[in-house]
This record gives C-alpha cells, sequence and structure tokens, in this order.
C-alpha cells in the first residue's frame, strides 16, 4: 500500500498544480530509500496552457499503461488518462501482471480503468478516498470478527453493545445468531 499511497499522492500533487504526466508506468516509477516518487516527466504537459496540449500528437509509449482511448493521438492523453494509467498500476501491484485476479482495489482498478472517460475517477484525490474507505471496511470486518469472539465468550464491552444494537435495528439480530451458529449457551445480555 506505500507504493500506491506514494503514487497516487504524488499524482495529486503534480494534478493540482495543472501537470499531466502522459506516460505513467513502471518504468516511471523509483524507489529512492523508503519512498516512491514518479519521474520522466518529459512528456507531461501543463493543462494550463492549450498549446503545450496540442503537441506531440505520435504515440511515445505504447504499452499497458497508456490509456487506449489515444492510441495514434497522443493529444487526447489528459487528467483521465493519468487515472487510467493508475489504475493500471494499482491492478499491477496487486496482481503482479497477471490477468482477471480479483484484488481488494478491484473495484477502484475498475472505475480508473473504464473505457467511459466520464465514468472515471474525476481526481486522485477521488481515488484515495475510496481506496481508504475500502480499507477501513476491511478493518471493520476484522472488528466485527473480533466482536463475534468476545460475544461468543459472553463479553459484553461498548463495541459488542454497539454492535448488537445495530444488528437490532436493523433488523439483522435472528440471521446474526442463525449465521454464526450462536446458541442458547452464549448469554448475550
Amino acid at each position: 500500500m506505500k507504493i500506491i499511497y506514494d503514487v497516487l499522492n504524488g499524482m495529486s500533487y503534480a494534478h493540482k498544480n495543472h501537470i499531466i504526466h502522459r506516460d505513467l508506468h513502471l518504468g516511471n516509477i523509483l524507489k529512492i530509500n523508503n519512498d516512491f516518487v514518479i519521474c520522466d516527466f518529459g512528456l507531461s504537459k501543463d493543462e494550463s496552457i492549450e498549446r503545450s496540449l496540442k503537441s506531440s500528437a505520435s504515440e511515445k509509449n505504447n504499452h499497458l499503461f497508456l490509456d487506449p482511448l489515444a492510441i495514434g493521438d497522443f493529444t487526447k492523453l489528459d487528467r483521465k488518462s493519468d487515472i487510467y494509467s493508475l489504475g493500471k498500476f494499482i491492478d499491477y501491484v496487486f496482481t503482479t501482471g497477471s490477468t482477471d485476479a480479483e484484488h481488494l482495489l478491484s473495484f477502484v482498478v475498475e472505475k480508473c480503468c473504464s473505457r467511459d472517460k466520464l465514468k472515471r475517477y474525476n481526481s486522485v484525490d477521488e481515488i484515495l478516498i475510496d481506496i481508504k474507505m475500502k480499507l477501513n471496511e476491511r478493518k471493520n470486518k476484522f472488528d466485527k470478527r473480533a466482536t463475534l469472539e468476545k460475544i461468543h465468550n459472553s463479553i459484553l464491552d461498548i463495541q459488542t453493545n454497539e454492535f448488537i444494537t445495530e444488528l437490532i435495528k436493523s433488523g439483522r439480530l435472528c440471521d446474526y445468531l442463525v449465521d454464526n451458529k450462536l446458541n442458547s449457551s452464549v448469554s448475550l445480555f
């Protein structure tokens, strides 16, 4: 996750300063000590200067990380193309290039790499928000397992109480008891 966070934060900084990379791939990510940095901004463009975006019409690097909507016309590479490249990068970090592999951030990758640019994230910060939400969701699942363990051991603390209260409010208490094979020997109250 450190690699992904470092690269996303680097691209967020570039985008906030109106710089699009246009050539983001594994070869342009360096490890310096314990940090990962983006390099080779040689093909980048300043979004605030219109003439900057009109140059470089020919492809410079056709590879896995290049937005397919820009193949044949490098001037079509924009901020959303960087988003596409980031999605491919995240996918590669989790799968090391193998195809059809589901992983923790598959949803994020799919949204980054949508063939419809309108369905892609609008900013790198949106990607970071979804990743944090996914990691929190994963953490909460771990907390639910710990809570289940407490329930099995008849330990009623604030976390267990809040969890049971939420189950009651949502009408899922009975399902939870059956799904987790909790019997009458476990005292919830």
